[in-house]
């Protein structure tokens, strides 16, 4: 067995990182689903219900390319970093919101920061590994979809039993600081 190099190590750090980044994106659609019916109980507004999800997906979706060039530009680490804030800034005002335009507002500020750690996440994996590593890295970046659709429905189902669908958002802050 050889020992890791310096930079066998580094490069498993930032896969880690990266991956925690994707899951945080990938498992909030699926956790938010299982506690909307609380939320729109709590905050009303049950004609506004898709939107919550709406918001999310339209800013993720037209801020990826966006993302995706100033990564180019100012360099993946900063983009990625800065995007995720800007999510956790969504989680956590998406967790007090207090009204159901609060939330949708609160939503598409998270969705903006979603669209930098997706692509950003999988394109910063394709400048470290070569192309036969990537075959593995793509495995796992596929994982953590499959993972995130498993987890998601059983934690904010959890969450909103036993504690506040708030949580749904908050439960981002320590996996986005990590």
């Amino acid at each position: 067995m050889s020992a890791s190099t310096p930079g066998q190590t580094r490069r498993s750090f930032v896969l880690v990182c990266i991956l925690l980044s994707l899951f945080m994106s990938a498992i909030e659609v699926t956790i938010v689903a299982t506690a909307m019916p609380q939320i729109v109980r709590d905050l009303g507004g049950f004609s506004l219900y898709s939107w919550v999800f709406s918001a999310f997906l339209l800013t993720q979706t037209a801020t990826t390319v966006i993302f995706g060039k100033l990564s180019d530009i100012y360099g993946r680490k900063r983009v990625i970093v800065a995007g995720t804030i800007v999510f956790l800034i969504g989680s956590a005002l998406s967790g007090i919101a207090w009204s159901m335009e609060s939330m949708i507002l609160f939503r598409l500020i998270q969705g903006v920061g979603a669209g930098a750690m997706q692509p950003i996440a999988v394109t910063i994996a394709g400048d470290i590994y070569t192309p036969r590593e990537r075959l593995k890295i793509q495995a796992a970046l596929s994982g953590v979809w499959a993972a995130a659709a498993i987890v998601g429905p059983f934690t904010g189902g959890l969450i909103v039993e036993y504690f506040s669908w708030s949580w749904v958002f908050w439960i981002n802050i320590p996996i986005g600081i990590l």
